[in-house]
């Protein structure tokens, strides 16, 4: 689910960059089963459908769509994903009961 903001609860339990093309879309799956969607320049919130420490994404432009994998030590169920105008990520995680 896409969220405006993180909810009171939520607590930040680590951080990571990758690296992309703006050319891409990032794309991942969310609370509900649908798709977060996050262009170059874009910044979004967005709920998991479960508490992970891992989850797939991809690099999706026209026809061509690159799976890539993101961790985190600790467990997780919301994150925040912040894409440079380049299209480089970084990926903040929380976790909210």
């Amino acid at each position: 689910m896409l969220a405006e903001e993180l909810p009171k609860n939520a607590v930040k339990v680590g951080d990571t960059k990758d690296a992309s093309d703006r050319k891409y879309t990032v794309e991942f799956e969310i609370a509900g089963g649908k798709t977060a969607k996050v262009a170059a320049g874009e910044s979004k919130v967005f709920e998991l459908q479960d508490v992970t420490k891992e989850f797939h994404w991809y690099n999706v432009a026209g026809n061509e769509r690159i799976r890539e994998r993101v961790a985190n030590d600790a467990n997780f169920n919301w994150v925040k994903i912040s894409r440079a105008g380049n299209g480089a990520i970084e990926w903040t995680f929380y976790r909210a009961k």
